[in-house]
């Protein structure tokens, strides 16, 4: 189904994100990629894109409704965390929440951040001594399930059907939220060592 389709992929710089691009590249008749880590220019190449389907894995770019809108069949995003924790860093807010269990989400995209439709979400354990580098790691390896079961789906049916109704957080998590996370971890560590 994907073969003589047009598609825009955005991920950030990670192994994982080109791993995605690659599988995606196997099924599609031609896949617009875009590699874009926060701190780095911002891409403009998405702006005049049209097409078929847009993805979007482990990325922080947001995407304007006139881009979205340029997708003839969908939006969709792989969030890198379960539903209720919308936004960045949701790796390091649930181990300083103590969530036993995390996840990824699959969702259509609109306007708004991680608020679209959810479409599945994936769940797994936190383990007790888990890091926020082993936690984004074992995310990302969820997400890219995620992503090859669904972009299967796609190619196999045309369509992408919903497998779960949960629904989002209300919070969203923000870039100013984490540096002050990390500034009261560090001071907490600090304190620990004194």
């Amino acid at each position: 189904m994907f073969h003589d389709e047009r598609v825009l992929f955005i991920g950030d710089g990670s192994g994982w994100s080109f791993l995605a691009a690659t599988q995606l590249r196997r099924l599609c008749g031609q896949v617009d990629a875009i590699f874009w880590d926060h701190g780095t220019p911002r891409p403009k190449d998405h702006l005049n894109w049209k097409g078929d389907w847009i993805f979007t894995f482990k990325a922080d770019l947001v995407l304007p409704e006139t881009v979205l809108s340029k997708a003839r069949k969908g939006a969709i995003n792989f969030h890198p965390a379960p539903p209720s924790y919308r936004g960045i860093g949701g790796y390091y807010f649930a181990l300083a929440d103590g969530c036993k269990t995390f996840g990824a989400t699959c969702h259509h995209m609109d306007d708004k951040i991680d608020h679209g439709d959810i479409i599945a979400v994936d769940h797994f354990a936190v383990f007790e001594d888990e890091t926020p580098a082993s936690l984004t790691d074992r995310t990302a390896h969820v997400c890219l399930g995620l992503f090859y079961r669904m972009i299967n789906q796609i190619d196999r049916t045309g369509q992408i059907v919903p497998e779960d109704r949960e629904t989002w957080g209300d919070h969203l998590y923000t870039r100013k939220q984490l540096s002050k996370l990390h500034k009261e971890q560090r001071a907490a560590k600090q304190l620990s060592l004194a």
